[in-house]
């Protein structure tokens, strides 16, 4: 949903729906233990707080 919010230009409201993706697919490759996905989302808040604080 963070994506499609993005994608028709519904600021901020996108800002609060990426965390949640982001925490829910952590869950899917913790439960999964797939290290690509818990690598990732472990890398993307980073990015999108950087992103957030830089404007």
């Amino acid at each position: 949903m963070g994506y499609t919010a993005t994608g028709f230009g519904w600021t901020p409201g996108n800002l609060y729906l990426f965390p949640v993706g982001v925490v829910g697919w952590f869950a899917v490759g913790a439960l999964k233990d797939d290290k690509a996905l818990v690598l990732i989302h472990l890398v993307a808040p980073g990015a999108m707080i950087g992103g957030m604080t830089s404007n």
